[in-house]
């Protein structure tokens, strides 16, 4: 999940991939940190009707991308 995410971010404003406390991940750039959309994320690595899910929301690393 962390290369899906960092490829995200590098499309998306740059900024390094890092988990969150609260299950999710974000880009973090300077003294900046911008939310990842693991959606889009899925949909950009893989087609346009792939999307993301979890199996524990508290986990940043039980997201998967569905197609």
């Amino acid at each position: 999940m962390t290369d899906l995410v960092q490829r995200y971010c590098d499309r998306h404003g740059g900024g390094s991939a890092s988990s969150r406390r609260d299950g999710g991940w974000q880009c973090a750039r300077f003294l900046s940190t911008a939310s990842v959309d693991l959606d889009v994320a899925c949909r950009e690595a893989y087609e346009p009707d792939a999307y993301a899910r979890t199996s524990d929301a508290g986990d940043p690393y039980a997201w998967r991308c569905y197609r």
